[in-house]
């Protein structure tokens, strides 16, 4: 079974506390990120198969809501790997998602990027430049060297391809 649960934990008081399930039912090999202050879950493999959707939690409400995708929307994929933060697109923050598997096991090597809008519950996709195929990598936000800028890089590090580690 796939878990649903999720969990606040707070390291000062070492004390784990239990929040809002995710709705559907559970999920795994999904892309998560915090941006703006709440947890934006994307993709991955439920009870129901590979996913695309675009799942949002808000700390202060404890509550989940389902954002509502446009533009250059993928198929389902799981195994992704994503980071958040300001990347340059002027509109205060966005989400950088790279590779994963399809609904057939087969590797992706596509990346997107995603401006979300919490408020009226929008994902907008916007296809980028592709990078070789990556299953199960990791992905991070960095400021970009001195002098070249304030928005930030993404770093991917390993992973998979055709079943082979990185």
């Amino acid at each position: 079974p796939y878990l649903a649960d999720l969990w606040s934990y707070q390291p000062s008081s070492r004390i784990w506390t239990r929040l809002t399930d995710f709705p559907d039912g559970g999920r795994y090999g999904h892309a998560a990120v915090l941006l703006g202050g709440r947890m934006y879950v994307l993709g991955g493999t439920s009870a129901a198969g590979v996913q695309s959707d675009v799942r949002v939690f808000d700390p202060v409400q404890n509550a989940w809501a389902t954002l509502t995708s446009d533009g250059d929307v993928p198929g389902p994929f799981t195994g992704s790997a994503a980071a958040a933060g300001d990347f340059g697109s002027g509109s205060g923050g966005q989400i950088i998602l790279v590779g994963g598997q399809n609904e057939v096991g087969a590797d992706l090597g596509t990346t997107y990027s995603i401006t979300v809008d919490p408020v009226n519950r929008l994902a907008h996709w916007t296809r980028q430049a592709d990078h070789s195929a990556v299953f199960q990598a990791a992905a991070a936000a960095i400021n970009r060297p001195t002098g070249q800028g304030t928005a930030l890089n993404l770093l991917l590090f390993g992973g998979s391809t055709a079943g082979e580690a990185l």
